[in-house]
């Protein structure tokens, strides 16, 4: 269940502790969703923009990250 009292917070962060064969990878942390990625696998100017987009969608509440609902994708 989505904690409501805090705001919900997501981000990308180039990260090279990624498991083997994995490049990019969504991790639920208690500050919020991590969506890590191996660096070189994509742009600074690409990951620049994503993280802006991530937060607008979070910050208008169009996504919740964290919530019940929440998956993983399947490899």
């Amino acid at each position: 269940m989505v904690n409501r009292h805090k705001p919900a917070r997501a981000w990308w962060e180039f990260r090279d502790d990624l498991p083997d064969g994995k490049v990019l990878m969504v991790v639920l942390t208690p500050e919020g969703t991590m969506i890590a990625v191996r660096p070189g696998e994509m742009t600074d100017e690409l990951f620049k923009a994503v993280n802006e987009m991530l937060s607008h969608v979070v910050g208008t509440g169009l996504w919740q990250p964290g919530s019940d609902d929440d998956e993983a994708p399947e490899d």
